[in-house]
């Protein structure tokens, strides 16, 4: 009883491996039925292939030649996949079937695996045959097609050479020699269709189509690079030999356009151009031939150019006469009001400096004037350039008309700058008397030792000023710098007052406030003491911290509190 358990795993184990073992053997029969399947309607589908339907198309062709050759080449290996190849590929499958049958697997698929191996070679020597083929027929088609379109091409050349020959110049024979050329590739091409070799035949007639295509274009562009070359440019170039001399005889001064010069070379380089197209060199031409358009172009653009110049030089020229004229006047003026102001004022170097320049650009512009002027009158020169000339001096006379304002507008400022520092002083003078009434009327002791130093400063900068504005001529520049000096001085004059009269009268009240606290205890009263000798000896301020500094043993913050107080009172 003890062995039935193990017994009965081991059957149910063989039990298991056998119903597995038949599953696989079941999916492996079935999968590879399928691909025997797949193999045998693959098989079937290159059988059933129109193949010897296309291949009779070649018969529609010559049958000569490399048409022929190429019919019965296709044909046998056609016959061959029919009758020798796939009946291969069919023993193949009967074979794999065996070998499933007595499931050995293995065999099988090696066997299939050679058999797709088999079936895409074949599969490629029919696309290769097929891709062959229908290049024979497409090109004898295109061919058909083709060749009318050339010929036409090539009668309506001979043609145009024919009835318009005179217009092809010298290159005459070069377009025959190319026509004959063509011509030569056309009957290659006949006799390679004769011959059955459509697919060479094509190559030549392509050959020959691009060859007429580009002789079309050329039997265009002769003509007419020629008629550029014996009448455009010429016509062009006697226009402006006509305009030239036309405007000469006017006035106009036209040498600096060197034309006969520019004319001359544009004549030798048309006996060039025309060599190059007899020799059907026509992009160089064609890019020579604007070349020139665009110099003779230029060229009547700047005659014009002189026409118009003339008409406002004549605008121009009186309107820069009258400013030059009024500048002249101006700078003038100029001179005389600086020589009558150096006699009581010392002018800056830098600004006399300013002066000499305007002088210096007023004469030049003035004797350029005269020469563009004299020009004008003889006509030695072009418009353009005399235009050029003037637009020139137009914006330097507004520079010196700019320069000679400012010069003015300076030295006008120096006899205003004198009353100013005039004005000035007697306000610092003013300045100072009332400080010594406010000192006065506050009954001082006395005052400090540096007071009286800032006051015999103060007085000894007003002094200054004084001894400058007395010079003659007066120089502002060193009036100016002491009498800021002065005001410097002077208003910290002023400041220091206030500061000793309120800290004078701040260190009395904080004493007296102080009072109150004398009994009460020595040291605020010693403190105090001192304070009142301090300021009995004029330390007005050192008075005011010592008191300060007792009392607020009492009450902190004493010195803002009065300090507030002093203000609002």
């Amino acid at each position: 009883m003890g062995e039935l358990p193990m017994f009965y795993y081991v059957v149910l184990s063989f039990i298991i491996v056998v119903v597995f073992v038949v599953i696989f053997s079941t999916c492996m029969r079935k999968k590879t039925y399928n691909k025997i399947d797949r193999y045998e309607a693959w098989k079937m589908d290159i059988m059933n292939r129109p193949v010897t339907e296309e291949i009779s198309k070649v018969k529609e062709l010559k049958m000569i030649g490399e048409a022929e050759k190429n019919f019965e080449k296709w044909r046998a290996d056609w016959d061959e996949i029919v009758t020798t190849e796939l009946p291969l590929i069919e023993e193949s499958l009967f074979d794999a079937e065996g070998y499933v049958d007595h499931y050995r697997f293995k065999k099988a698929e090696k066997t299939l695996d050679s058999l797709e191996h088999h079936l895409n070679k074949i599969e490629n020597r029919i696309r290769d045959m097929l891709s062959d083929l229908n290049k024979v027929v497409e090109s004898e088609h295109a061919n058909r097609k083709d060749i009318l379109i050339v010929k036409d091409m090539f009668l309506k050349g001979k043609k145009e050479l024919i009835t318009k020959r005179s217009q092809y110049r010298g290159a005459v024979n070069l377009l025959e020699e190319k026509l004959k050329a063509v011509d030569k590739e056309l009957q290659g091409y006949e006799a390679e269709t004769d011959n059955g070799n459509y697919i060479k035949a094509r190559d030549i007639l392509l050959s020959a189509k691009a060859s007429m295509e580009k002789l079309n274009e050329q039997f265009e562009k002769i003509p007419f690079l020629y008629n550029e070359i014996h009448h455009t440019i010429p016509d062009l170039m006697q226009d402006l030999r006509m305009g030239f001399e036309e405007m000469t005889s006017q006035g106009y001064v036209l040498s600096h356009l060197q034309l006969n010069v520019q004319l001359e070379e544009i004549k030798h380089q048309l006996n060039i151009l025309d060599q190059a197209v007899d020799k059907m060199e026509l992009k160089p031409v064609e890019e020579s031939i604007n070349i020139m358009h665009e110099q003779l172009e230029h060229l009547f653009d700047q005659m014009e150019t002189e026409v118009m110049s003339r008409k406002k030089l004549l605008e121009v020229a009186p309107t820069i006469e009258r400013d030059l004229t009024i500048v002249g006047e101006n700078v003038k003026s100029l001179a005389e009001e600086t020589e009558t102001i150096q006699t009581n004022y010392h002018i800056d170097e830098e600004d006399l400096r300013m002066k000499h320049e305007i002088d210096d650009i007023f004469n030049k512009l003035d004797m350029e004037y005269q020469e563009v002027n004299k020009d004008l009158q003889e006509q030695k020169e072009a418009f353009s350039i005399l235009l050029e000339k003037l637009e020139s001096m137009r914006s330097d006379i507004e520079v010196v008309q700019g320069s000679a304002k400012e010069f003015k507008d300076k030295i006008k400022t120096l006899r205003k700058d004198e009353l100013i520092a005039k004005e000035t002083m007697q306000k610092l003078k003013r300045t100072i008397f009332d400080c010594r009434r406010m000192v006065q009327k506050s009954n001082l002791p006395g005052v400090p030792e540096y007071y009286v130093t800032l006051l015999e400063d103060s007085e000894e900068h007003l002094a200054d000023v004084n001894h400058e504005l007395d010079q003659s001529p007066l120089n502002m520049v060193a009036v100016q710098r002491s009498l800021d000096d002065a005001v410097e001085k002077v208003n910290e004059f002023y400041k220091k007052t206030q500061e000793m009269i309120d800290n004078a009268a701040l260190s009395e009240e904080l004493i007296q406030y102080g009072n109150r606290y004398r009994s009460d205890s020595h040291e605020i009263n010693e403190e105090l003491k001192h304070a009142e000798d301090l300021f009995r000896s004029y330390n007005y301020q050192e008075a005011v911290e010592v008191a300060a500094k007792a009392i607020e043993k009492k009450e902190p913050k004493i010195l803002k509190r009065m300090e507030l107080y002093s203000k609002e009172n």
